[in-house]
């Protein structure tokens, strides 16, 4: 019988989720508010339009998002001082305090998952995904793959590739050269 890769990586892409939501929910943040997360920790103050737009959520989900987020206690919305239209979304001292707790969990999610992994296959693995988002990007699907980076600025989106529909709760970031890193 023939594996398909894409069918492994669904696979395994729904074993990081499950784990990592699993962490997660130890300290009070569900997988899908990390992209927030992240995206504010890079620029805090940002608006409801800015995050569906560097977290490539659509707006009425970010709405649900950020509702839960204020419920949950990890942002405030205080109106825009130049447009009372429009809100600022800012992190509580609750959601700064998990900010290294975040990074550790993602950073041992990547640890657990490429344990046994040689190096030299890690750097093959990162080449091998990254060409195939680019095919797949290139090939007019909807939504292109986003590629991560280190620094897990939001700020760098518009030059990596997009994510797929299915990625959308899941922020991919990469540690150092050729480790690949999920949350």
């Amino acid at each position: 019988m023939d594996r398909l890769v894409c069918v492994e990586i669904w696979g395994v892409s729904r074993l990081l989720n499950d784990r990592m939501s699993e962490r997660l929910r130890e300290i009070g943040v569900s997988l899908g508010q990390v992209p927030t997360l992240l995206a504010l920790y890079d620029q805090d103050g940002l608006t409801q339009s800015e995050l569906s737009r560097i977290t490539e959520v659509e707006q009425p989900t970010m709405a649900v998002n950020l509702k839960r987020m204020e419920r949950d206690g990890l942002i405030l919305r205080v109106p825009d001082h130049y447009d009372r239209r429009r809100a600022r979304v800012l992190l509580t001292p609750k959601a700064r305090a998990l900010r290294e707790q975040i990074r550790a969990e993602r950073g041992e999610m990547d640890a657990i998952a490429l344990e046994g992994v040689h190096p030299g296959d890690r750097e093959a693995l990162d080449r091998a995904l990254m060409t195939m988002s680019a095919n797949l990007a290139q090939s007019g699907s909807p939504r292109s793959m986003q590629r991560p980076t280190a620094d897990d600025s939001p700020a760098a989106a518009s030059t990596r590739r997009k994510r797929a529909p299915h990625d959308r709760v899941t922020v991919r970031h990469t540690a150092p050269q050729g480790t690949v890193q999920s949350s």
